[in-house]
C-alpha cells in the first residue's frame, strides 16, 4: 500500500467546487482546502503506482486545476 499527498493549484475562485471534484474520485482518501500556495491537499492509498498515474490524470482534466504536486509517503513513524 502507497500513501500518497497531492497539492493542488487552482484558479481563482474555483478551489471550493475542485474540492468537492477529487473527493468523488475512487482512491482519494480525504480532501482539504487549506491557506498557502497551494488550495487543495488530497490524500490517498493505493495498491499500485500504476493506478496513480490515472488518478492524477482525472484531477488534471477537472476545470479550474492549475497544476499539482504529488508526494509520496516514504517512512511512517
Amino acid at each position: 500500500m502507497f500513501e500518497i499527498f497531492v497539492l493542488v493549484q487552482t484558479k481563482v475562485g474555483k478551489a471550493f467546487q475542485v474540492t468537492e471534484q477529487i473527493r468523488s474520485i475512487p482512491g482519494i482518501k480525504s480532501t482539504y482546502t487549506v491557506t498557502g500556495p497551494y488550495d487543495i491537499i488530497a490524500s490517498m492509498e493505493i495498491e499500485s503506482i500504476e493506478s496513480l498515474e490515472d488518478i492524477i490524470k482525472r484531477i488534471h482534466a477537472i476545470d479550474g486545476v492549475e497544476r499539482t504536486l504529488t508526494a509520496m509517503v516514504i517512512k511512517k513513524y
